[in-house]
């Protein structure tokens, strides 16, 4: 019986191992210094994830010795530099390849890298050329269309020309890049980035309805690119993002408000995208100078309770600078839920980081979001909580903070509505609850929409 168990036992596994994709063990990356190179000299070997590129590893070559790279890589977007250079050289890891870079000092210093055996960075060179070449037409093409005047007698003649040699040039591009997804149908360049890049183009049909092609890519666009945690291993999501906001929207506002709403509806398929998006969309209308745009992607974006107890423009011009990234806010002293003193500024010396949040008892919305934040900083003692309560209700205060089991929150308030609080305008409190990140020094670090930000946040930062 045992013999016959043990026979029909590896049957099984056999048939197993049939099912189960099998594993191999992923490829290197050889790195040979080519020429130029002096025993002084130190190379830097980065990842990209999230936004920010991380350092793996610091390199100096010895006795001309190639050296091996195999820091368990993933597949996506990988730099090399010389050390405090500020030019970088990108190639792309595919697991599948044993890739051999042959690195020439002065070609590095121009971001050019000699790869060989890899099928997946002539894939991802490609890419770039195509993109180049021609998405510089199809702005040339919007840019003359944008300045011809709409009073002149042939401007829809003229109009409709440069549309339809604008739809062909960007199906020529499509076709060019469904040759790389055919040729190289399972690398990194083909089934994550190449997606990002192909341009949405009306039918027959759906010429009635949409005039001009951009106004088509207005609201077609992320047709094709799957969006998942894959796009956090290289900066196309950024770019696209970006690409959309300044090229395709019309920059009026009300076309800059449509781009919003549509990129935070496409970009909820994936929580951890979303919030990501969320942040990046925050971090660039900021250095743009346009808050008045960050301030309605956080208002935007979330689930809290949206107030409009002040205007956009006197909040924005009176306070925009307090609440901006990287500035010290204010101290905040109040009373706690004992009649004590609390403050702001104490609590930030306390520990490492600070999350001040604005909230009342009546907002459905801080039942939800804030037994999730304690949930993701119960466990960390690097991390304070400030939370000001917004209302002039204290049994509804002290029933919540002892319902949800915050008591070991700092908690203040003035015990007024939020219409009479100061507070609501110098904080720029758009919604409740409201939470800003802040270091030691109260020095604000990021705006936090919710819980899966913090989360993110937190992760990139405490460690």
């Amino acid at each position: 019986m045992h013999s016959t168990l043990k026979k029909y036992g590896i049957i099984f596994l056999l048939f197993l191992g049939f099912l189960t994709p099998v594993s191999f063990s992923q490829k290197q990356v050889k790195l040979h210094a080519e020429s130029g190179f002096s025993a002084m000299d130190t190379i830097e070997f980065y990842s990209y994830h999230k936004g920010r590129r991380h350092l793996l590893k610091s390199l100096v070559f010895k006795d001309n010795k190639p050296i091996y790279l195999d820091q368990s890589m993933h597949p996506g977007l990988y730099l090399l530099s010389l050390k405090n250079s500020l030019v970088l050289a990108e190639f792309i890891y595919n697991p599948n390849e044993e890739i051999s870079i042959e690195l020439n000092k002065e070609d590095l210093n121009k971001g050019i890298l000699s790869i060989r055996n890899s099928k997946e960075n002539i894939t991802y060179v490609d890419l770039q050329k195509i993109n180049a070449v021609y998405d510089a037409y199809l702005d040339s093409l919007q840019q003359v269309k944008d300045l011809m005047d709409v009073n002149k007698a042939d401007f829809y003649k003229k109009s409709y020309q440069l549309d339809s040699m604008y739809e062909k040039i960007a199906q020529e591009k499509n076709s060019r890049l469904t040759y790389l997804q055919f040729n190289d149908p399972s690398g990194y360049t083909s089934s994550v980035l190449v997606p990002f890049h192909l341009i949405p183009i009306r039918s027959e049909e759906e010429r009635s309805f949409y005039q001009t092609p951009v106004s088509y890519i207005l609201d077609h666009y992320f047709r094709y690119p799957t969006i998942d945690k894959k796009v956090f291993d290289h900066y196309v999501l950024e770019n696209a993002i970006i690409r959309y906001l300044t090229v395709y929207s019309r920059g009026d506002e009300a076309s800059i408000i449509h781009s919003i709403d549509f990129l935070l509806g496409k970009l909820k398929s994936d929580p951890e995208v979303y919030s990501f998006s969320v942040d990046f969309m925050i971090e660039k209308l900021n250095e743009l100078d346009n808050k008045k745009y960050s301030m309605y992607v956080d208002w935007k974006a979330s689930n809290g309770c949206k107030m409009e107890v002040f205007s956009w423009e006197g909040l924005l011009n009176a306070n925009q600078d307090h609440v901006k990234d990287g500035n010290i806010v204010d101290d905040i002293v109040m009373n706690n839920i004992q009649s004590q003193p609390v403050s702001l500024s104490n609590t930030c010396k306390k520990a490492d980081f600070t999350l001040l949040i604005f909230w009342n008892a009546e907002c459905e919305e801080a039942k939800k979001i804030l037994p999730d934040v304690w949930k993701v900083l119960k466990a960390d003692k690097k991390i304070n909580v400030f939370a000001v309560y917004l209302d002039d209700k204290k049994p509804d205060w002290e029933n919540f903070v002892n319902t949800y089991g915050l008591k070991s929150w700092v908690h203040a308030s003035e015990l007024k509505p939020v219409s009479g609080s100061h507070l609501v305008a110098r904080f720029l409190v758009s919604r409740l609850p409201m939470m800003y990140l802040l270091d030691k020094d109260r020095k604000k670090i990021s705006s936090i929409v919710n819980a899966e930000a913090l989360n993110f946040e937190l992760k990139s930062r405490v460690k």
